[in-house]
């Protein structure tokens, strides 16, 4: 997986917009664009490089609390037990609740039980690089966000977004292509086995 820093997105952001270097000035709203980009691009796919394994159970004081950087707008897969809304579980279904106190998700109905899920997106700084394959495609989200802010009641953004899903759509496609597949057989396909003479 590539590996990108704010430097990255900002430099092309610039490129995007007309600018061939970066402002001499403050960069904060671009940042926030930039950042504001990247934790949509993060969640679009479950990105392998975005997924963690954990086993969630009670803790000494009964409570099962989810992994600190369980991002809940994210991607999730429970082994064995069914997500359900909150206040219509049992012992085989979960809910997830926010503990205002701790400041972490909880488990409401099963004590124990393993779950993969998509991590929070990670900040993106310019001291510290993280996992994603194209600084580009968080450049084309950021450039709509600096449009919208620019001229906020009449930004014509379309055409930004379809290159922004276009570009993610693109490196979804790549991801996809490298991942392990059953090869289905002829008999697979068939839904015959060795030996079936039919009826």
């Amino acid at each position: 997986t590539n590996m990108i820093d704010l430097s990255d997105v900002l430099i092309r952001l610039n490129n995007l917009m007309g600018r061939k270097n970066l402002p001499a000035g403050e960069t904060d709203n671009l940042e926030r664009y930039c950042q504001d980009a990247f934790d949509y691009a993060w969640r679009y796919y479950p990105w392998t490089f975005s997924k963690k394994r954990a086993t969630v159970a009670l803790n000494n004081q009964g409570i099962s609390y989810l992994p600190d950087d369980f991002d809940l707008e994210g991607w999730r897969s429970i082994d064995g037990v069914s997500e359900v809304q909150l206040g219509s579980g049992s012992s085989t279904t979960v809910s997830f609740e926010f503990d205002q106190n701790k400041g972490l998700y909880k488990a409401v109905g099963a004590n124990k039980f393993t779950m993969t899920y998509q991590t929070e997106p990670p900040a993106l700084t310019s001291n510290k690089k993280v996992p994603f394959p194209s600084a580009m495609a968080i450049a084309l989200g950021a450039v709509i966000y600096a449009k919208e802010a620019d001229n906020p009641a009449h930004a014509d953004v379309t055409q930004e977004w379809d290159q922004f899903h276009v570009e993610l759509d693109r490196l979804v496609g790549l991801a996809q292509r490298h991942t392990p597949r059953h090869i289905a057989t002829y008999q697979d396909a068939m839904g015959t086995y060795t030996g079936d003479v039919g009826d």
